[in-house]
């Protein structure tokens, strides 16, 4: 058993060389950022590192992020990899964060905002000092774990394909090698790790399922996790080549409103595998998936076949997947909810007034105390300007956005509620709530774009009038 450890052992660094030398992961010249939390896995991995940047021929640095989770644990840890890179004369680099504050505020678990922090941390400073690549320790248990994890919250083939070898500017060496392997290897090379207590917590899902799920399951069925790792790599061949094929249907996706959209006719002449990879690639373009679980596309499509021709759905992070009549829409919500653009304001015959959103995407210029030759309002070149005679309107006129109970009269005579009226001019609804309306007491004159009272009242050149002009900065009712 003893001299099985110890091939075991000698077979870690080289199997490491050859996984990085098949796969081309680091080529002569570059600059290697390896993340180091000071654990077995990342001493290991930078041991290994360390002896191919002689032979390759590149150059490695270090970088830890304090998570101020683990009180003077957390300190030592610092402490611990800071010595380790002064001696070995490695260029390091730290960042303290308060990941639960932050955890907090994102309404994410402390697990995926220290692994956001962390990768915004190790971006920065690969983009600050010029390294080309991101080594990380992740190994085949690792893979294993992230899988489960991935399959028991409900994810797809692309969830199910795990972790890569090697993806953007990001490596992992050690992918093919099990945590024994690596222990053993340690052991083997006297490297000094530290140990985080915080690893036996089984509040964190990963340590529930290594814990709990991969250690009964490995006793019940040896391999099981080299096993769950394969298949890993199984899912990663369908899912490059579902890819290719959303890649195909490119131009199909456009930006409408500057957000993420796909045609509802082409989708859904989709088989339901292809729908559901579009639906995800839509997604993506937004946020990195990682709260976006099977259950959420399943909820997308099952709403499209209903039929309804506008709806909202409201997803993790701040996302939203909107229906906008012909279009499937995807963004995210900004941080701070949007405010009403505009209360309820009347304006008088002494001044010019000029009013604009608070978004800044239109204005409208109130021109008083003009005198006008004949013009009536049904009778204005287009629906951008309306002129007013002050001394035929009953009340005040107000400028204001739309209330409940709000109707129109239509150029026939006839009332129609302005909820249907919009709608059946497929006004999305995110737009109908910043409309601008010009109202007498309840009666609506005008609403910039769209509509304007047919009463065929005129204006004399001797009358006192209100002219009203409509700018639009950005196109709202594409």
């Amino acid at each position: 058993m003893k001299e099985k450890s110890a091939n075991s052992a000698d077979s870690v660094f080289a199997r490491t060389r050859k996984i990085i030398l098949d796969n081309c992961l680091i080529a002569p010249g570059e600059r290697v950022l390896i993340g180091l939390s000071g654990g077995v896995d990342s001493m290991v991995l930078t041991e290994c590192l360390l002896q191919l940047a002689k032979e390759i021929g590149f150059d490695v640095g270090c970088a830890h992020l304090h998570h101020g989770l683990r009180g003077e644990d957390a300190d030592t840890d610092l402490e611990f990899v800071s010595d380790y890179c002064r001696k070995r004369g490695i260029p390091f680099f730290e960042r303290k964060a308060d990941i639960k504050a932050i955890a907090e505020k994102n309404r994410i678990s402390t697990e995926s905002a220290g692994r956001e922090v962390r990768y915004a941390f190790f971006d920065d400073v690969m983009k600050t000092y010029g390294y080309d690549k991101l080594a990380l320790a992740h190994h085949a248990d690792d893979q294993a774990e992230t899988v489960l994890m991935r399959l028991a919250r409900g994810t797809g083939i692309k969830g199910a394909s795990g972790m890569r070898l090697g993806s953007d500017q990001t490596i992992r060496p050690l992918l093919g090698l099990s945590r024994r392997e690596i222990e053993v290897f340690a052991g083997k090379r006297e490297i000094a790790f530290r140990q985080d207590a915080s690893n036996e917590d089984r509040i964190y899902s990963r340590n529930f399922i290594r814990h709990d799920i991969m250690v009964p399951l490995e006793k019940r069925y040896p391999g099981a996790g080299a096993h769950i790792a394969a298949f890993a790599e199984d899912a990663a061949l369908y899912e490059a080549f579902f890819q290719k094929e959303v890649e195909r249907r490119e131009a199909n996706f456009c930006l409408i409103d500057t957000h993420q959209a796909y045609p509802v006719k082409s989708l859904l002449s989709e088989e339901i595998v292809m729908r559901a990879a579009i639906v995800r690639r839509l997604i993506a373009g937004q946020t990195d998936m990682t709260d976006i679980h099977r259950v959420h596309v399943e909820k997308i499509l099952s709403t499209l076949n209903q039929g309804k021709t506008t709806w909202t759905l409201n997803l993790p992070r701040n996302i939203v997947v909107e229906r906008r009549y012909e279009w499937l829409l995807c963004y995210q919500k900004t941080a701070e909810p949007i405010k009403p653009y505009l209360a309820s304001r009347s304006f008088s015959p002494q001044k010019n007034v000029l009013y604009v959103d608070a978004a800044g995407k239109q204005a409208l210029t109130v021109l008083v105390n003009r005198k006008q030759g004949l013009k009536k309002y049904n009778n204005c070149k287009n629906n951008d300007e309306i002129i007013l005679g002050y001394g035929k309107i009953n009340h005040k006129p107000i400028i204001r956005h739309r209330m409940p109970g709000d109707r129109l009269t239509l150029s026939d005579g006839k009332r129609q509620k302005l909820k249907d009226f919009l709608i059946n001019r497929k006004i999305p609804s995110a737009v109908r709530k910043h409309l601008f309306i010009i109202a007498d007491e309840e009666t609506i004159r005008w609403i910039p774009g769209l509509f304007h009272l047919n009463d065929q009242e005129s204006v004399t050149a001797s009358e006192n009038t209100i002219c009203i002009k409509w700018e639009q900065f950005n196109d709202q009712r594409n």
